[in-house]
């Protein structure tokens, strides 16, 4: 059994546990022992992406002006992009950075990044191409992920960022760059590796 299916599991089991069984909790009734108990299972935001794929999968969960996802099919655009990225050589403690308004593909990497272990670095993209060239430099970020509106004033300091390895176009398309849809078809969910990711991993 996967071990966040273990945690669920484990709730599950604490919430039917008579009172005599659960662990002591001086001064607190029943409920309020059960729910503490509960709580104190550890939870990520991957354990989350995990329980609305099982429990929600065919429900809308993703809505993008006319592009609209199920929890399911956004997850496995998730794990295809993790898969992507692991094909790259990106794994636990690499970083990854993102240049996008609130578009499903920044979504994406929100759970595509940290699933595999990587670390995701959101810039704001109002800042200048000066502010990007130094935050992605600073972070140690080997690819970078770009919106179509920030692609020019990345490319106007491409050169100054000689630690990244692939730059990536969510959107758009410029000479140089790969195109994420495109790369995210190449990808296959049923390749994805799932490293062992802990609260404090």
């Amino acid at each position: 059994m996967a071990a966040h299916d273990s945690r669920y599991a484990a709730a599950q089991s604490l919430w039917r546990r008579p009172a005599g069984e659960l662990p002591a909790a001086p001064g607190k009734n029943t409920l309020e022992r059960k729910v503490t108990a509960i709580v104190k299972t550890p939870m990520t935001p991957l354990d989350f992406m995990r329980r609305a794929r099982r429990l929600y999968g065919e429900r809308e969960a993703v809505v993008d002006e006319g592009l609209r996802l199920s929890y399911s099919a956004f997850f496995e655009r998730c794990d295809k992009w993790s898969a992507v990225l692991q094909r790259y050589g990106i794994g636990k403690g690499d970083r990854v950075a993102y240049l996008a308004p609130n578009t499903h593909a920044l979504l994406e990497g929100f759970y595509a990044v940290p699933q595999i272990g990587a670390i995701l670095v959101p810039i704001n993209y109002r800042l200048t191409a000066d502010d990007f060239a130094y935050i992605i430099n600073h972070s140690g970020a080997r690819i970078v992920c770009a919106h179509a509106d920030q692609l020019d004033a990345l490319e106007s300091i491409r050169t100054k960022l000689p630690a990244v390895e692939r730059f990536i176009a969510l959107e758009g398309a410029k000479a140089g760059w790969l195109d994420y849809e495109a790369e995210l078809a190449r990808g296959a969910a049923g390749a994805l590796r799932r490293p062992a990711i802990s609260k404090t991993t």
